[in-house]
């Protein structure tokens, strides 16, 4: 019998562990900014970046020359 992959990682704007694997994803990856988040972090935010997470997500697109996106009409970073 073939193990189960699993990986415990950990969102990459809260800081949560989450696990990834053939049983599924807790989490989602954002092709965008190159960014793991949890799924909580990725539901909450749906409308565009929530302003507690702005600036962090901000230095992790400095630090990887992540040009940012234009604002949505909320005036916030758009997730996707």
């Amino acid at each position: 019998m073939a193990e189960e992959f699993e990986e415990i990682t950990h969102c990459q704007m809260c800081d949560a562990e989450f696990r990834v694997g053939r049983q599924g994803n807790e989490g989602n990856y954002i092709p965008r900014y190159h960014l793991s988040v949890c799924q909580r972090c990725y539901d909450c935010n749906q409308v565009g970046w929530s302003p507690l997470y702005e600036q962090k997500l901000i230095k992790h697109c400095d630090e990887h020359h992540i040009t940012l996106p234009d604002r949505n009409q909320s005036g916030l970073l758009p997730v996707e």
